[in-house]
């Protein structure tokens, strides 16, 4: 996080930095990345509602006899900034004024910039959404 920090300064003072034309490319992209970033919000907010899932389960041992139990998963937020079970207040003050900075280095980067920022941050967000996802994180509020 700190050297994404530095990036950013370094790349904003830089005597590139210009206020580029904002394209029909750079809204789509930000379209793209607000989609996947709202829906890793939904994600973290439903593990913070459910950090521990039971579910019940029956099975027969070799013996034919029936054994009936309950199993527990436990679901962790991999955001180290909100921690390994946040509150959903904390999450939705996390994501909403990271989409809203992203958004505004969206448009302060040059476009060239602008674009691996906005790639870069694509599939970060669609690594986090697809590891929760394998993991069992439901997509509800």
């Amino acid at each position: 996080m700190k050297r994404l920090v530095i990036l950013l300064v370094l790349l904003l003072s830089s005597n590139s930095f210009a206020y580029d034309k904002w394209t029909t490319t750079d809204t789509v992209l930000q379209s793209v990345y607000v989609a996947l970033h709202t829906t890793d919000w939904v994600q973290s907010r439903w593990i913070a509602k459910h950090g521990y899932i039971e579910t019940p389960f029956a099975r027969t041992n070799p013996d034919g006899s029936a054994v009936f139990g309950r199993s527990y998963v436990e679901h962790k937020e991999g955001n180290v900034l909100l921690g390994e079970h946040p509150h959903k207040d904390k999450v939705d003050i996390y994501f909403a004024s990271t989409l809203i900075l992203h958004t505004l280095v969206s448009y302060l980067l040059p476009s060239n910039y602008r674009h691996i920022w906005q790639g870069v941050t694509i599939g970060m967000e669609g690594t986090a959404i697809g590891h929760n996802v394998r993991a069992g994180v439901k997509m509800k509020f």
